[in-house]
């Protein structure tokens, strides 16, 4: 895909390995690979939780309680089932999300219903703590006025602010949302930016989203457009487009691009971008280090889960398609950057399936909780390290110690904080009603009219849209307030004390609608839905290296419970207010 014929650097490095834990079982295997764009692991290190999901169901673990079994004797290969859960939560969604705020206390997350309507819902982490809830309820729901088959293509959480979030979707277009009691949009740009992916810059005050045209663009909250960043020079044989973006440093970014016509025989590519500081004339750098994961799968879409370990200037990658975890890193006496080549037996690889098959990631992230010595051989041990899980097709969750050997580094670990339950925010109005254990029960629906954007059209199979444009009237989002309730897409098993390896067999359903008198750019509601369908896109001409007005394209969708004491007063409709109308976008490259 790249002309580019200057390597990087590679160094073969001996003092970095991933030491393989026990791993352990979460879900059992789904009969279908997974095949749409994920990210369902996330992982608190302020309160010691892991968070997995998989089809219909999200689980919430005690990390230690994941990284204890490789405490015990025996063989490393061996996946430890029955873990107890502090939470089993069922919704009736297809989730292909999860993600946690800056403070850890609230959880985001995403699916499509079997209509194929997206939701986001926001659970209060407490929730999961707090024995005396055994129905684990969000406190509240975002319905996005979408097409059908829409779903969330990257969603990042402000690091700095927890209640902020930038959310772009399938189609293109991208929020800034504020999750405080309610969800609220605060800026938004519609799909005609062809927006693909983002990342915040480390102290939150700009965003960074990877577009359709090959560009990179930095963006503050309010979606004020301040630097854009151009297609590396080396793509000139084939358009690309840009795939995932982590922002590293002030003037450092980690860009992975694709083949824009979302081809999936073609891999994508890792490039670290430094960009010339205000006082500096140099132009702007690109180092291509290609594949270096050496993707197999042309089953998935593409996707890239990078890691930045900002204390030891490491970088990990991961992706959709294959096995293993690559490395690179910034050289102490120069910081340059240099892929490193690890020992045979010091990589981090996905085990292979009874039959022999690949398993491949769904979720990657980094605990640095963990306060246990990791055992060597009878006469060495080293002491706690922070800890790589990934989380397989198989519903495998596998741990790898990050052994950093090189002189100076960092110790990086640190016990994890008790989470008061102070704070909790409540279920949503509406969203609860009380169920004696093992009771279905569910609450007359009503209907939640449909929604459209103007001037576009959206078939069954995967829509083309050529020149996509909004009238203004479309850009500013609004929020339908709540109606009576309807049918919920979500039920919840509670989850067995975690003495217990069991859970009960429990579940409810629950009910909302939004209404309006005209289809809404947006409606918040008290429930979520979500099935996934691949996204990619293309792009009418190839890129070119400086910015240039913006061409045609097209792009298709590629818990022991608690005594009830009396039923919970009828569910009144909620209240929301609308999103600020002074929503500052900007739209000079449509």
């Amino acid at each position: 895909m790249s002309d580019d014929t200057d390597n990087p650097p590679e160094r073969e490095m001996k003092d970095f390995q991933f030491r393989q834990m026990k791993k352990t079982r979460v879900f059992q295997p789904t009969e279908d690979l997974p095949k749409e764009r994920t990210s369902l692991l996330t992982i608190s290190n302020k309160f010691g939780l892991t968070f997995v999901g998989l089809d219909r169901t999200f689980k919430v673990y005690q990390t230690q309680d994941i990284l204890g079994a490789d405490k015990f004797d025996g063989n490393p290969n061996e996946v430890v089932e029955g873990t107890p859960v502090l939470a089993d939560v069922t919704v009736d969604l297809s989730l292909h999300h999860l993600a946690l705020s800056s403070d850890e206390l609230t959880l985001s997350v995403c699916g499509i219903s079997e209509a194929g309507g997206l939701s986001f819902t926001f659970y209060d982490v407490r929730t999961f703590m707090n024995k005396a809830r055994t129905q684990k309820l969000p406190f509240a729901s975002l319905l996005p006025a979408v097409a059908p088959g829409c779903l969330v293509q990257d969603l990042k959480w402000n690091p700095v602010q927890p209640s902020m979030l930038a959310v772009c979707l399938s189609d293109g277009c991208l929020m800034i949302l504020d999750v405080t009691g309610d969800v609220k949009v605060q800026a938004q740009l519609p799909a005609s930016n062809g927006i693909t992916c983002i990342g915040w810059s480390p102290k939150g005050k700009q965003v960074a989203a990877g577009k359709m045209n090959s560009e990179v663009s930095q963006y503050t909250p309010a979606l004020e457009e301040k630097r854009k960043i151009p297609c590396p020079h080396f793509y000139t044989s084939d358009p690309v487009k840009v795939l995932d973006v982590q922002w590293l440093k002030t003037f450092v970014f980690a860009v992975v691009y694709a083949a824009a016509d979302g081809s999936l025989e073609t891999p994508p590519e890792l490039v670290l971008i430094s960009l010339p500081k205000k006082d500096e004339r140099p132009e702007t750098k690109y180092l291509n280090f290609s594949d270096t994961v050496y993707g197999s799968c042309t089953e998935r879409q593409h996707h890239y889960f990078l890691s930045h370990v900002e204390d030891w200037d490491l970088l990990f990658a991961a992706s959709a398609a294959s096995i293993e975890v690559s490395v690179i890193a910034a050289r102490q006496e120069d910081k340059n950057w240099e892929l490193w080549i690890l020992e045979d037996a010091s990589r981090a690889e996905l085990p292979v399936t009874e039959t022999s098959e690949d398993t491949l990631p769904l979720g990657l992230a980094i605990d640095y909780t963990s306060q246990q010595a990791i055992y060597i051989t009878d006469e060495k041990t080293l002491p706690p390290a922070p800890t790589m899980l990934m989380l397989s097709t198989e519903g495998i969750l596998c741990p790898f110690a990050l052994l950093n050997l090189n002189p100076g580094v960092k110790q990086l670990v640190a016990p994890p904080s008790v989470l008061a339950l102070d704070g909790e925010r409540p279920p949503m109005p509406g969203a609860l009603a009380a169920q004696p254990p093992k009771v279905a029960a569910s609450i007359p629906s009503a209907s939640i009219p449909s929604a459209s954007f103007p001037s576009a059209s959206f078939p069954s199979a995967p829509p083309t849209f050529p020149n996509l444009s909004f009238p203004p009237a479309a850009a500013p989002a609004l929020l339908a307030p709540a109606a009576a309730p309807s049918a919920a897409p979500f039920s919840v098993a509670p989850a067995p004390p975690v003495s217990s390896a069991s859970s009960s067999s429990f579940a409810f359903s629950v009910p909302t609608t939004c209404a309006s008198s005209a289809p809404p750019a947006f409606s918040v509601a008290t429930t979520a839905p979500f099935v996934s369908v691949p996204s990619s896109f293309s792009f009418a001409k190839p890129p070119s290296d400086t910015p240039s007005a913006p061409s045609a394209f097209s792009f298709a969708p590629t818990i022991k419970p608690a005594a009830v004491a009396s039923p919970l007063p009828t569910p009144t409709p909620q209240s929301i207010a609308a999103a600020s109308p002074t929503v500052k976008l900007n739209l000079a490259d449509r």
